[in-house]
């Protein structure tokens, strides 16, 4: 089958037509058509001088085109579900989670509307500013260029064009080249519900292409004026360097620490570090890659550990059981060895799985003595693999969690939550879950990494906030 990419209320096809590979068969099951840089830039000119327009269409018309697009999200859920299966490899069990959660992140728009309505400030309580009023509106910034990974192509694209349309922007949507099909389809929803309340079908747009072509200039045209980007942070550093003063959000990679400080409850800690370490086969930013355990624990912990692991299997993508997935490509499957192979060299022992079921479907792994000699201690693994390091103290596990260059998320398990959330607040990660895995969701909490992980934060309300500009207008009484 093939698809087209979307722009200025149009699907559009051009010569150039890109193979779509299933992780699960390894085959192609799509084909897809890649917009030209030359089409690229007639686009967002003509995008560039609508600005002012799209800016003045009423709030309550943005919100309501949003509804709309929620029910035609709901009415191709099937298909969503399938395209995801499809091109991301994920199960069914984890293809409808990721459309569900997008349909509940819709409900929390109109409770975002009270963020952008304006704000009266007397001058009287302020020095400086005696006799005088301030109006505070926000404004759309312009055209945001939102850019999504293969792991979570609807759910983490959606989270960013939602609060920039109701914000009053005009969106270039970006899918990778990995996963692109389901940006079509929210294409073709957005088409569908924009054309039913004679909404503007330019403000969304598809722009699928290379990244070397299309990526770099959705980026750096002078006609975006910002850009909101997930993955990895290679390449997070490659668009910072290319954005100039354009706003500018990135949510990048992780290594994401599990410091298990006691053996209350090992059992549960073991289910939530399996779940946070393993699911979607460890292909996402919040992934737990290493836990941090005190010795006099370890041994409790391995034997929860592998009791739980027992639980993660392969099977039918349409059994809801089924909890293994394939790794996207070799290129992932490559990068996972290599990690692994090294750090066996330099004396880690596999303590369950490093099998491989498939040539990209690897069985969970669980390595222990990982220490700092080991590539894997520190680089982010994208793989199905959680590593162990044994420490004698609290002090000294908080220490080895501040050894790393990534500040996106970690895990402490303990049963004193009172020091759980000391300890918290001297780890430099966005986002500290006590008691549980990392998990990023709708983004009802904000979330976002710190270093190498990345700038800005995301989120229910706080990617609204990234979307506008504040203008104050002053009257002298």
């Amino acid at each position: 089958m093939k698809y087209s990419y979307y722009v200025l209320g149009n699907f559009e096809e051009s010569s150039d037509f890109f193979d779509v590979i299933s992780p699960h068969t390894m085959e192609k099951f799509a084909e897809v058509s890649l917009i030209s840089s030359e089409r690229a830039k007639e686009v967002l000119t003509t995008l560039g001088d609508l600005k002012r327009e799209i800016a003045s269409i009423p709030l309550d018309l943005r919100l309501r085109v949003l509804m709309e697009w929620s029910k035609e999200i709901e009415n191709m859920k099937k298909d969503l579900i399938e395209s995801l299966i499809n091109e991301s490899g994920k199960t069914i069990h984890y293809a409808e989670g990721e459309i569900n959660a997008l349909l509940e992140r819709f409900k929390f728009v109109e409770r975002e509307i009270e963020f952008l309505q304006p704000e009266i400030k007397d001058g009287d309580y302020g020095f400086g500013t005696k006799d005088k009023y301030a109006l505070v509106i926000k404004e759309p910034l312009g055209i945001i260029t939102c850019i999504a990974p293969f792991n979570y192509p609807v759910l983490t694209l959606m989270n960013k064009v939602i609060p920039a349309i109701l914000g009053g922007n005009i969106v270039i949507a970006k899918p990778s080249l990995k996963t692109p099909i389901s940006g079509v389809l929210l294409a073709r929803a957005w088409d569908k519900a924009s054309d039913r309340i004679g909404f503007d079908k330019r403000v969304f747009n598809v722009f699928i292409g290379r990244s070397s072509e299309i990526g770099d200039l959705i980026v750096s045209h002078e006609s975006i004026d910002g850009v909101s980007f997930t993955g990895s942070t290679y390449i997070g550093q490659k668009i910072s360097q290319k954005v100039g003063m354009k706003k500018f959000h990135a949510e990048l990679g992780g290594k994401g620490t599990a410091l298990v400080l006691d053996d209350c409850d090992m059992e549960y800690y073991a289910k939530e570090i399996c779940d946070g370490a393993f699911k979607f086969s460890g292909q996402r930013c919040d992934s737990l890659n290493r836990v941090i355990v005190i010795e006099k624990y370890k041994e409790k912990l391995l034997n929860a550990l592998l009791n739980e692991i027992g639980n993660w299997n392969y099977g039918d993508v349409y059994d809801h059981n089924t909890k293994i997935t394939p790794l996207i490509d070799s290129d992932a499957v490559n990068k996972v060895r290599s990690l692994v192979e090294d750090a066996l060299s330099k004396g880690a022992k596999v303590i369950y799985g490093y099998e491989f079921i498939k040539d990209n479907v690897m069985l969970p792994t669980i390595l222990d003595g990982v220490n700092e000699s080991m590539d894997i201690y520190y680089e982010e693994i994208f793989g199905p693999v959680l590593t162990i390091t044994t420490v004698k103290d609290k002090k000294e596990a908080i220490e080895k969690a501040l050894d790393n260059k990534y500040g996106l998320d970690a895990s402490i398990f303990t049963s004193n939550i009172l020091e759980g959330i000391e300890i918290a607040k001297k780890l430099n990660d966005g986002s500290v879950t006590i008691n549980a895995h990392p998990t990023h969701s709708i983004g009802y909490f904000p979330y976002g990494g710190n270093k190498l992980s990345g700038i800005g934060r995301e989120g229910v309300f706080v990617s609204l906030k990234e979307f506008v500009k504040t203008k104050t207008i002053i009257i002298k009484r």
